[in-house]
């Protein structure tokens, strides 16, 4: 919180203007790195492939219900901020 204040203060002084927003779909835009984990799911129904019933799906970005899907979003924002520097 005080972390947001300072800036909240410092635009103020600048006279800079503060927008704000959610993006609902921030932690489907993070990718699971292979070195760190598989997670692999059962096809849901409705979307079976014939003739491959007992096939899994890999789950390739992070989805809501994982438990560590802020942590690679957050992982995935940082490394973008680094690279632009």
């Amino acid at each position: 919180m005080t972390s947001m204040k300072l800036f909240i203060a410092v635009a103020a002084a600048l006279g800079l203007p503060i927008h704000s927003g959610d993006i609902p779909s921030a932690y489907l835009q993070a990718l699971i790195p292979s070195e760190m984990m598989s997670i692999f799911l059962h096809q849901p129904s409705g979307f079976v492939e014939p003739g491959k019933e007992n096939w899994l799906w890999k789950l390739n970005s992070a989805v809501y219900g994982l438990p560590n899907a802020g942590n690679l979003w957050y992982k995935t924002v940082w490394n973008y901020l680094l690279e632009i520097g």
